[in-house]
């Protein structure tokens, strides 16, 4: 995933008053957002934004490339929950949305990824790429389809710069359902830091 001047830029900052931030303080002009958060900004002001809103930190994260987890966004959607944020030398590169739908059956969660998907291309038009399928030996299992990886819905829309992804898939009896967004030029960088920290390894 790669590539957005949001549109959601020009809700940020009434979501920053809400929080008791001044959208100055906070994030350049053009610099895209979503869910209440500014991509490319560094590490004290998501740290601020989620203070003021009384967000807990599950796992703050250590280093300038790190990965830290809050028990969910500033700014909530349907059925969101928590919320991973990938810094890259302290700057936001990744948001990754985790949406849990609690149900035994499948309908609830195509429901809510048909949903979102509808929202999303409302904002962002028509996605880049749409891969949604399921094998056809277990249409009378769907939603066991989804947590064995039988049945995979991803859909891709991207800009400027950021890729925004929603996904539903699943392996090894879990479902995977997610929303993440992806700063193209600080993201691109943290991938290759970690390959040449695995060459180096090596």
């Amino acid at each position: 995933m790669r590539a957005i001047v949001t549109k959601a830029t020009f809700l940020l900052p009434l979501v920053l008053q809400l929080v008791g931030l001044s959208p100055q303080s906070v994030v350049a002009d053009n610099q895209p957002s979503a869910l209440g958060i500014p991509l490319g900004a560094d590490r004290r002001t998501i740290e601020e934004i989620f203070e003021k809103a009384q967000i807990r930190a599950i796992n703050a994260g250590d280093g300038g490339n790190s990965i830290c987890y809050y028990e969910q966004a500033p700014k909530r959607i349907k059925d969101g929950g928590r919320v991973m944020l990938v810094f890259h030398e302290e700057k936001l590169a990744k948001i990754v949305l985790l949406i849990e739908v609690e149900s035994q059956r499948v309908e609830p969660y195509l429901s809510r990824y048909r949903s979102l998907k509808e929202n999303l291309t409302k904002k962002y038009g028509k996605p880049k790429q749409a891969v949604e399928s399921m094998d056809s030996s277990c249409s009378k299992h769907p939603l066991l389809a989804i947590k064995t990886g039988k049945a995979r819905y991803i859909s891709l829309w991207e800009t400027r710069d950021l890729t925004i992804g929603l996904k539903l898939a699943g392996d090894n009896f879990n479902v995977h359902f997610n929303l993440q967004y992806e700063y193209g030029k600080l993201f691109d960088k943290y991938i290759k830091s970690k390959d040449d920290e695995e060459a180096s390894n090596l």
